[in-house]
């Protein structure tokens, strides 16, 4: 199984960007199915918990049926914990306590820093060595996701600094995040195991941020409970993919992950929620997809 970071470079490069592929596709529906149920009554806290519990239930028993249940070794817990709090908690809780002040556009892009904070942190650890076809890359994808996060009226008058500073505190955990799990792999572990523990501990950590909310979406409507639906199966595939992808690759190609939900999530708004595709979005678009392909075509 792949693991340590000489597997990951002899893992196939097509099987790498097909996982990446998907998994930015699927999260991308997530992030569409996500705007419609919290337009039609349920409240982020309480949509992310049941993101976590519904996946935590069903990635659970997958693990036990395939003889991959969670393990309760220190090593694998403290896998779980980390990769929780890195990739779904504080990420997410950050989000929604820093939107409504900074916009969504700021939001955005500080999601879209994270390649970069990867790379800058995998040269700092040596996980990386400096390549500039890489770099350039990078800073590519980060202009083409600037561009679609900055364009429009979305950025209003100036945010207040503390909670800027916790918007882009965003990249520096994902980064910090997506080094962690690279280098920690518990030996042996299989991605579903990986997912259903991790899923588990997100619920648990979730749970009285949505306490406060009520546990029970009584103020939605069917539309944001099939949403709502449709969100966990997702995401009980997606992360799957996602930490199998994060097996097979190293941080930086990991990373480019963002780039690619940035891509599905502005197609599936423009084809499925009546969003226009302007100039701004139209020049983004192959920006990102060769620096998507400049961060990548040294990797074999």
């Amino acid at each position: 199984m792949a693991g340590t970071m000489a597997e990951k470079e002899n893992s196939p490069l097509g099987i790498r960007i097909a996982l990446l592929v998907t998994f930015g596709g699927l999260y991308g529906a997530i992030i569409a199915l996500g705007r419609v149920a919290v337009a039609h009554g349920l409240q982020p806290p309480v949509m992310v918990f049941w993101q976590a519990l519904g996946p935590a239930l069903l990635l659970g028993a997958l693990a036990v049926i395939k003889g991959h249940p969670p393990v309760l070794k220190w090593r694998h817990q403290r896998y779980y914990l980390l990769s929780a709090l890195t990739s779904m908690v504080v990420p997410n809780y950050l989000s929604f306590t820093v939107v409504n002040k900074v916009g969504a556009a700021i939001t955005g892009l500080a999601y879209a820093l994270s390649p970069l904070t990867t790379y800058c942190l995998a040269l700092i650890v040596g996980v990386e060595l400096f390549r500039p076809g890489r770099f350039f890359g990078v800073i590519l994808g980060l202009a083409g996701a600037a561009i679609i996060s900055m364009d429009g009226n979305s950025i209003g008058t100036a945010p207040e600094w503390l909670y800027l500073l916790l918007a882009f505190s965003i990249p520096f955990v994902l980064g910090c995040g997506n080094i962690y799990r690279a280098l920690d792999w518990p030996p042996g572990a299989h991605s579903t195991e990986i997912a259903a523990g991790a899923m588990i501990v997100s619920a648990i950590v979730m749970l009285p941020l949505a306490l406060p909310h009520g546990l029970l979406p009584t103020d939605a409507d069917a539309t944001a409970l099939y949403a709502l639906l449709a969100i966990v199966v997702l995401t009980s595939i997606g992360y799957i993919v996602y930490f199998e992808l994060q097996r097979r690759a190293k941080p930086v190609f990991f990373s480019q992950i963002s780039y690619v939900i940035v891509l599905s999530t502005l197609l599936l708004g423009v084809s499925f929620l009546d969003e226009r595709l302007n100039m701004a979005t139209s020049i983004a678009i192959p920006v990102i997809l060769v620096g998507v392909y400049f961060a990548n075509r040294q990797s074999r």
